[in-house]
């Protein structure tokens, strides 16, 4: 078969290419948001997905529920994720405030369209406002200001044009002021000091923390021994490098210098308190979270009745002693309790025990100036013992509060990085943990060879430190009962052994001066002197506990040393079986956003102004069919030909314009509007009524002449509609070869649009779509395929 086409040719084939697709002629008015969503949902999509992903990195990663995993550290993923996360970020921030602008004025221009067509019949805008509207005034800064209402011409649409603009601009600038950038140090996966990603990298050690189950093997002796040799050297302004501030503060260093020493707390503040640890203090574990065993005493002093004094001395083994000088002197001790034996259990919870020390003295002294008077004192020292968390990046550099109980082991676990040793496969620690591996007593010193006597109490361990074997009260005893005053005197001198003579004490400094008087007289007097200077000397001591405060201070600078003696010793001694290992890294800094409420909330705002303007604006451009896309160049350009064409406005041409020009274009309607039959329009044409009914512009009579009387008309004066304004779609810059060609292709439009047209645009006027079966139903012939000739075979 074949079969050939009519000639021409050409116009068939158009007709059977238009023939699933209608062509714009006949349709003058259609929807045209369809590229319009696609842009708003881009833009929106730019628009919100950095500001939500900002919001959501303020508290955490995008890919992660924190941005510390303490307990592993973090991985090297999230790391990275966070690194990209925060440059896409950046990256559409900066492409969104490229868009915006170009983007929104777009979306103004396509809805300027709707604003410029008569939907209305009190509807008004004239030529004036549709040219300033053409200019996008809402883009340009001096257009917009000559588009407010200050001369009676200005424009609703160029003013909220305008303003929306600008608050699409300054969106971006009010966000990096609202919303800052911190840096923030995390724990990862490579810096851990027991488990960790790089083996490479490794922990540092700041220091060591004593096992519960390891200071119940604290020899008692060596306890005493430090107790005793620390209280005959310490002075008020000695820095205690293992002594924390209770009220932990960020202080300059002077100051802190000054908080590590018994003077701040005795003198200046006597309210703050301390606690002692076997780490220096101030000791940070960077972005690990550890923790470490603390004690604390606190010690009271009350002066009572010497028949209070026990007649018995109370516990299992208490420690009592006495110096008995005939006619001289007499002084009891009595520290109830048991001695040798630690009164902790193994327990990491917080622990509190009570301790008491009497001491009972009876002077009479006769051959020195000295103050006749006995008495009887009672003192309590409160011992609490418990773990605190270490100074670290995450509490704020601060040390954190007695825990009253140990965390379990899911919240170290996630939390925290404490672990045992490596006997004990760095396992995280438990409330008790029953080490068998402790080295016992026999691993550490022991000077008077005591090892089954563990360290007691603070305040036991004080007295025998203070008054016991050690002591120089037990030396001048010992003088006593063998006649060797002189020579108990000079070995007390020789080796320092008078406790707390260097304090400001009173009593305490007193008793120190002996030795001075002895190294120039030790030959010169009798040994019944050294005697009763001997006798002198220790009452002096002795009665400066008289004074309950002084007690108190020098008992709380003796348990001070107990507790740090029974900390640091075991923890030092066979570290690797007594103690935990206490770890320090810098961690890994990274940016995030930081959470700003006022920011959020700001932002967020503008944002969803943004956004409802947008959908607003493209609402209203789907309210009504429009004759074209946007309020542009191109369509200006066919307004303007068409008011030429049909004589109705003569504009000034290649030549620059003045004041009486634009009132000229504000005195003519410049809506779009539907011509209807009835309205006696005329296409094309200059001749009869027509041209009597435009040779009567007051545009055309000025351009040929004649007077113009444009300043004394209104808009709201002129008539609804002139049959001289027409603006026919495709009937532009005197087209009457597209005429023609609407002709051959049997493109009739169901109407026709003009400028200042009556006729209201609905949205009746939209064309209906079709399905893709109706364009096109099958089996339906062409109307204008022409087939001819005949069948060959």
């Amino acid at each position: 078969m074949m079969a050939t086409m009519n000639s021409p040719p050409q116009v068939a084939v158009n007709a059977q290419r238009n023939s699933n697709e209608p062509s714009p002629i006949l349709e003058p008015l259609r929807y045209r948001t369809r590229k319009s969503l696609y842009l708003l949902s881009f833009y929106v999509a730019i628009l919100l997905a950095p500001w939500i992903m900002t919001c959501v990195m303020m508290v955490r990663p995008l890919d992660a529920a924190s941005y510390t995993r303490q307990g592993l550290g973090q991985s090297a993923a999230v790391v990275l994720d966070i690194l990209v996360s925060f440059e896409f970020i950046l990256v559409l921030e900066k492409l969104q405030a490229v868009l915006a602008i170009p983007i929104v004025s777009g979306f103004l221009a396509q809805a300027a369209v709707v604003y410029t067509q008569r939907r209305s019949p009190n509807q008004k805008l004239s030529l004036r406002q549709i040219v300033a509207l053409a200019d996008r005034p809402w883009a340009n800064v001096r257009s917009w200001f000559r588009s407010l209402p200050l001369d009676g011409h200005g424009s609703p649409f160029a003013i909220f044009g305008g303003l929306f603009v600008l608050l699409v601009a300054v969106t971006p600038a009010i966000q990096s002021i609202l919303i800052k950038y911190e840096d923030i140090t995390i724990a990862t996966c490579w810096e851990m000091p027991v488990w960790t990603c790089d083996p490479s990298n490794i922990a540092t050690i700041v220091g060591l923390d004593p096992e519960p189950a390891a200071l119940e093997s604290m020899p008692q002796s060596l306890a005493v021994q430090q107790v005793a040799k620390k209280t005959q050297l310490v002075g008020e302004l000695d820095v205690q490098p293992y002594l924390w501030p209770e009220q932990w503060t960020t202080i300059d260093d002077a100051e802190a210098i000054e908080r590590g020493t018994f003077f701040w707390y005795d003198e200046s503040f006597r309210s703050d308190r301390y606690f002692v640890s076997a780490l220096q203090n101030g000791t940070n574990t960077g972005v690990l979270r550890q923790h470490a065993i603390r004690l604390n005493s606190t010690s009271a002093c009350e002066s009572v009745h010497s028949s209070d004094f026990p007649q018995t001395c109370s516990g299992d083994r208490p420690f009592v002693t006495n110096l008995t000088a005939p006619d001289t002197l007499d002084i009891r001790i009595c520290a109830p309790g048991t001695y040798g034996q630690t009164p902790w259990t193994r327990s990491r919870d917080r622990q509190d025990i009570s301790e008491e020390l009497w001491i009972d003295v009876v002077q009479q002294i006769t051959n020195y100036e000295a103050e006749q008077y006995n008495f009887t004192l009672r003192c309590t020292t409160n011992t609490t013992r418990g773990y605190f968390e270490i100074s670290n990046y995450k509490n704020g550099n601060n040390p954190g509060p007695l825990l009253e109980k140990w965390p379990s082991q899911e919240v170290l676990k996630h939390d925290f990085n404490d672990y045992l040793g490596a006997d004990d496969d760095y396992a995280i620690p438990s409330v008790v943990d029953n080490d068998t591996t402790t080295i016992g007593p026999s691993g550490l010193p022991d000077p008077f060879n005591y090892e089954d006597l563990h360290a007691a109490g603070p305040l036991m361990t004080s007295a025998l430190a203070l008054f016991g074997n050690q002591s120089f009260l037990n030396a001048a005893n010992y003088a006593i009962t063998t006649n060797t005053t002189r020579s108990a005197l000079f070995s007390i001198c020789q080796f320092n052994t008078i406790p707390f003579t260097r304090l400001s004490l009173s009593g305490f400094s007193t008793a120190g001066n002996t030795c001075e008087d002895l190294i120039w007289g030790i030959d010169r007097f009798s040994d019944d002197y050294w005697y009763q200077y001997l006798m002198n000397t220790i009452f002096t001591w002795v009665a400066s506990f008289n004074d309950t405060q002084a007690a108190a201070t020098a008992l709380d600078m003796a348990t001070y040393f107990a507790n740090e003696a029974v900390l640091t010793s075991t923890a030092t001694q066979d570290w690797s079986y007594n103690s935990r290992s206490i770890y320090f890294d810098s961690g890994t800094v990274i940016v995030k956003p930081k959470w700003s409420l006022a920011g959020v909330i700001t932002i967020s705002i503008l944002i969803c102004l943004q956004i409802l303007g947008l959908c607003l604006l493209v609402f209203y451009c789907r309210s009504v069919p429009t004759w074209t896309d946007s309020l542009d160049a191109f369509a200006m350009l066919r307004m303007g030909a068409e008011v030429q064409r049909e004589k109705h406005v003569r504009f000034a041409g290649i030549r620059d314009t003045d004041k009486r020009d634009w009132e000229d274009l504000g005195r003519f309607d410049g809506l779009v509007g539907v011509v209807s039959d009835s309205s006696g329009m005329v296409q094309g044409g200059g001749d009869g009524e027509h041209s009597s009914i435009m040779d009567s512009s007051p545009l055309v009579r000025r351009a040929e002449g004649g007077p113009s009387t444009s300043s004394e008309f209104e808009l709201a004066e002129l008539p609804p509609y002139s049959p001289t304004v027409v603006v026919d779609a495709h009937n532009d810059g005197g087209s009457e070869e597209r005429d023609e060609r609407a002709r051959k292709e049997g493109l009739e439009p169901p109407f026709r649009l003009a400028v200042g047209a009556p006729g209201l645009i609905t949205k009746s006027m939209a064309p209906r779509r079709k399905t893709r079966g109706q364009r096109n139903p099958r089996g339906r012939k062409n109307p204008n395929l022409v087939i001819t000739g005949q069948t060959q075979v």
